[in-house]
């Protein structure tokens, strides 16, 4: 992925594939979310990644809404409360 400088230079970081947020959990479980639009598609380098990931026991999703995102953690971690006002929408400079 990108990060942005304060004059909003990108910098290229990461692996290329790595899904765009890694959630380290209480339990000692990782999960891994690949955020899409509702319409939006992983790319073959991403889909790699991803499998590789999941050969080695981790938990990957394309999440498509905060509330999605929610689901999956409650599933497999346990009960967290989504409330409106603690929910930070971020903008994705392109």
């Amino acid at each position: 992925g990108n990060f942005y400088t304060n004059n909003m230079t990108p910098i290229k970081i990461g692996i290329v594939g790595t899904p765009d947020l890694m959630i380290i959990c209480p339990n000692g479980m990782t999960l891994w979310y690949e955020i899409k639009t509702k319409t939006g598609k992983t790319r073959n380098a991403q889909d790699k990644f991803h499998e590789e990931l999941r050969k080695l026991g981790h938990l990957v999703f394309v999440v498509r809404s905060v509330e999605q995102a929610v689901q999956i953690y409650n599933t497999y971690v346990g009960k967290i409360v989504l409330k409106k006002e603690n929910v930070l929408y971020a903008v994705r400079h392109t």
